[in-house]
């Protein structure tokens, strides 16, 4: 498959290889700054998510190794990606469900995670939970969750949230 773009304004260029595929970008103009965000599902047993960096600007077409900048089980599922003043915040939603008489309940894990580097060296060592509470991945489409997040210009954060159902409302 080769990716081709329909306007000639735009290119397509080759910036980085990763072991996992990329799910979402977010652009640190303060830092200069690509953020990537991946995950992993069982790897060893244990889910996780992981945000690499790299440069904005490389030199003579030269491939970038990312750089890890964040890992843990609790970046699991990063749908969302958004810096904001110099800080990484980060949708990500996990998968867990309880029975209730024979139903399934699917608990509201999903949550905005604020990251951000306090010693300067690249890795984020300071996370916090800015929004919680919100719907997680839930079955049958495990993909209507928390994806996408941004900030307007007075520093508003909007999230987008899927249903868990197709064309239908949530029962609450």
């Amino acid at each position: 498959f080769k990716p081709r773009v329909l306007d000639d304004a735009y290119d397509i260029e080759l910036l980085a290889k990763t072991e996992n595929s990329p799910i979402r970008l977010a652009l640190d103009e303060i830092k200069d700054l690509l953020f990537v965000s991946t995950y992993t599902t069982a790897v060893n047993g244990q889910y996780s998510g992981s945000i690499f960096s790299l440069p904005t600007t490389t030199t003579d077409k030269v491939i970038v190794t990312p750089t890890l900048a964040a890992h843990s089980p609790v970046l699991y599922r990063p749908f969302g990606l958004a810096c904001y003043q110099g800080d990484l915040f980060v949708s990500r939603a996990g998968h867990a469900a309880n029975t209730n008489n024979g139903n399934i309940e699917y608990l509201d894990q999903g949550a905005v995670t604020q990251l951000k580097d306090l010693d300067s060296d690249g890795s984020f060592e300071y996370f916090h939970d800015v929004l919680t509470g919100i719907p997680a991945a839930r079955g049958p489409d495990t993909m209507h969750q928390n994806n996408g997040i941004v900030f307007d210009g007075e520093g508003n954060l909007f999230v987008a949230v899927g249903s868990n159902d197709d064309r239908t409302l949530d029962q609450h």
